[in-house]
């Protein structure tokens, strides 16, 4: 078995700030990669989807980047290798970050389970781990776009540091200069938000959780 996914060093920054730190729950401590079900013309499946949550906070970044499982077609497993859980060590994340939005790609490779994952970009090489586990169905987590009448304003209460984190992945994919964010009101229950870049793009599609004072 050979997987191997081909994004950029932003997207995999961005995506790390809201991943658990250190949680029990120890598939919520790395990125999810799924591979997308978009299709071409021709019915050709592509796309890379990343996610992270700690539980209070979520990150989305869907993108037409490459997830490459080279596998037997007849393999019954095959569709759990459409998603991988990837940790990345503190300098890894800490380097990528320095190089987002410097068109840096990123290869991430996979020869076995249970083996390093190997981790190439800017002529440098390093590794991550595989985290071996079942992460949550990200989909349910996202609240529904539809706001019910009367119910137009957000009145939930929300930690600062969470939303100070919007800014930080808003700046890793956009370098800040180009797009807005969009927030959906959602009454008293989660924060939709909604990361726009450049002809209001999306980029990213966050969740943040309320508070209880």
């Amino acid at each position: 078995m050979t997987i191997k996914i081909r994004t950029t060093a932003e997207k995999i920054a961005a995506a790390t700030v809201t991943q658990a730190k250190k949680d029990v729950r120890y598939f919520l401590n790395g990125v999810l990669f799924e591979k997308s079900k978009q299709t071409d013309e021709g019915g050709n499946i592509f796309g890379l989807t990343l996610v992270s949550t700690d539980g209070h906070r979520l990150t989305t970044i869907e993108t037409g980047d490459v997830y490459n499982p080279l596998i037997d077609l007849a393999d019954q497993a095959r569709d759990e290798r459409d998603r991988l859980i990837i940790q990345f060590d503190a300098d890894t994340i800490r380097d990528l970050s320095k190089k987002a939005n410097r068109d840096v790609i990123v290869t991430l490779e996979v020869e076995q389970p249970g083996e390093p994952v190997v981790v190439s970009y800017a002529g440098t090489t390093r590794t991550a781990e595989l985290i071996d586990g079942a992460f949550p169905d990200w989909q349910r987590i996202i609240p529904s776009e539809i706001v019910d009448e009367g119910n137009d304003v957000c009145e939930g209460a929300f930690n600062p540091a969470y939303l100070a984190d919007v800014n930080k992945v808003f700046s890793l994919l956009t370098d800040g200069k180009k797009g807005g964010v969009e927030i959906s009101p959602r009454g008293t229950g989660a924060m939709l938000v909604r990361l726009l870049g450049a002809e209001a793009k999306r980029v990213a599609t966050m969740v943040i959780m309320p508070i209880r004072l």
